[in-house]
């Protein structure tokens, strides 16, 4: 969700499942504008999504894994627009739903080599956009950030696919029977 660029294919499975580290994170990690500890963080997937699990690499750099995420709650949006940019009003259940409350992550270690995420399952729901409305972070006074998120899950088919899937369906049946009748 960040960018990939601090990760790396740890046991070579082909996913990417170690994050490194970098002086202070800027090239491959989210952080906040300064003086803002707390906020929101938005991704849009571009379509629909079945998401089962999400994997969340604290903010990493050493000396300053205290501007890690701390407390946070996961909500998912299904609408194109649910209010980003600009100040998403997680408050208004039309838009988002909350997944997980409450939400306490792990502090990174700041070192490279960083293959122990925090895993939160969320069930399959169906979701656009992933937020995290950030409560706190690890006690820093100036930023708070992220590394990465993994998301593991499966593209939702528009509804014009599902029903061109269905019309092949019913076609493929009609021309077997009128085949078999010959």
């Amino acid at each position: 969700v960040i960018n990939g660029s601090g990760m790396s294919d740890g046991n070579g499975d082909g996913i990417p499942d170690t994050h490194a580290t970098s002086d202070y994170g800027y090239d491959d990690s989210w952080m906040s504008l300064l003086g803002n500890t707390t906020g929101w963080f938005a991704v849009d997937l571009g379509e629909g999504h079945e998401l089962f699990q999400m994997e969340f690499y604290n903010f990493n750099a050493p000396g300053n894994t205290t501007r890690g995420v701390r407390l946070a709650d996961v909500y998912v949006s299904m609408l194109e627009d649910p209010g980003v940019p600009g100040t998403p009003d997680f408050s208004d259940s039309a838009v988002w739903q909350l997944v997980a409350p409450d939400v306490e992550f792990t502090q990174a270690p700041g070192t490279s080599g960083y293959n122990t995420p925090d895993l939160l399952d969320l069930g399959g729901i169906q979701g656009r956009w992933l937020a995290l409305d950030i409560k706190s972070n690890w006690e820093d006074s100036r930023f708070v950030g992220i590394s990465e998120i993994q998301l593991f899950g499966v593209r939702i088919p528009e509804p014009s696919t599902l029903v061109l899937a269905a019309f092949g369906f019913v076609g493929l049946v009609f021309w077997r029977r009128r085949a078999g009748r010959r």
